[in-house]
């Protein structure tokens, strides 16, 4: 009789389980959902920095006797802070718009007016202009015991370079 009473047991534990329902999803709750979505994908869109355009672009159009050094962006700080409330809308882009920082050096000032002027015709920039631009000298060897001759040789392959940064807005 024990194996009678384990199938009653059974049955009431079954019995006992809350029935599955209907899903309690309004139409509305939905759509406020998809609404809630698409803002906040359009928010993530519209402060988006799209370095990968930037920088093939870059690479396109460098001239060979200049190097980068270094690239920073900041995105302006009302859009950062602003970010994409579930429900609103995305937030207004910027007046002052995304800025862009690149450092780099050739061996003429005539090379840094032949990057700006390539950087100004890419799409992905605007408002191109020369932040700084400084002439720097090798350094003289201080090494003691060196040869004289080897030094000289140094020195005489040892080119001045010109350091530049330009600031840009991203479009």
């Amino acid at each position: 009789h024990l194996v009678d009473a384990v199938p009653e047991d059974l049955e009431q534990t079954i019995a006992r389980v809350p029935k599955a329902g209907s899903p309690g999803v309004s139409q509305a709750g939905i759509v406020q959902e998809r609404t809630d979505r698409v803002a906040a994908l359009a928010a993530a869109l519209s402060t988006r920095v799209p370095f990968d355009r930037l920088l093939r672009e870059l690479s396109l159009v460098l001239p060979d006797d200049a190097w980068l050094t270094g690239i920073s962006a900041s995105v302006p700080t009302s859009a950062a802070a602003a970010g994409a409330a579930p429900g609103g809308t995305p937030p207004a882009a910027s007046a002052a718009g995304q800025g862009v920082t690149i450092q780099g050096a050739t061996y003429s000032q005539q090379s840094v007016a032949r990057v700006l002027a390539r950087l100004a015709i890419l799409t992905t920039l605007e408002d191109v202009r020369l932040a700084t631009s400084a002439r720097v000298e090798p350094q003289s060897d201080r090494e003691n015991g060196t040869d004289t001759a080897k030094k000289a040789r140094k020195k005489k392959n040892q080119k001045p370079v010109v350091t530049f940064t330009v600031e840009a807005t991203i479009r």
